[in-house]
């Protein structure tokens, strides 16, 4: 099995192969996720952890990954949440946030699936309210801050994702006043 940690940097998932822009201890390979070195077909698996708000191109890498996974290949991103202007747009090195619908256009089920060539499967949305990575943590955080995020997502993370109506009226109403700072997104690669 094959399992790529794309922007991976030093918080690589455990038997994976980690590729990122920059050498750094856990980077196994360097490169870009808009040019994945790798053949077509090649991953059974995709870790994208907080990466696609930085390409030039959503839609050109989404393409990239589709290209170098194999059929039924699960692939698992997490990016900022648009409802967290502050963690979002602190970064100048950020281009976009995202949506719980942003995926929808990859999927060959969607209507508006024609802007690209790469079909995705949406299996699963998960609105976050603070950082989470069940793979492999992200490291940084100071443990009462990471105490207050947990105790506070407890409450309203299962109220967010209470099913895709759930999701959709709190993106819609509320999710702007709490401020979910991640959105987790696990698609199917589809090659027919």
């Amino acid at each position: 099995m094959v399992i790529l940690d794309i922007g991976c940097g030093k918080n690589k998932v455990p038997g994976s192969i980690g590729v990122d822009i920059a050498r750094v201890a856990g980077v196994d390979v360097v490169g870009t996720v808009e040019r994945l070195p790798f053949k077509d077909n090649t991953a059974d698996v995709v870790y994208l952890s907080h990466v696609l708000e930085h390409v030039n191109s959503l839609v050109g890498a989404m393409e990239e990954i589709w290209r170098v996974c194999k059929h039924g290949a699960l692939v698992h991103i997490w990016g900022p949440h648009f409802s967290c202007g502050l963690y979002t747009w602190s970064d100048p090195t950020h281009r976009r946030a995202f949506t719980s619908t942003v995926f929808d256009y990859f999927d060959p089920t969607a209507t508006l699936s024609y802007y690209s060539r790469a079909r995705f499967r949406v299996l699963r949305r998960e609105l976050h309210f603070g950082f989470r990575r069940e793979a492999m943590p992200v490291r940084g955080f100071h443990p009462v801050t990471t105490a207050l995020k947990t105790l506070a997502g407890r409450v309203v993370e299962p109220l967010a994702n209470l099913g895709r109506v759930g999701q959709l009226f709190c993106e819609r109403t509320w999710a702007p006043w709490i401020g979910f700072e991640e959105i987790y997104v696990q698609l199917r690669a589809v090659k027919e």
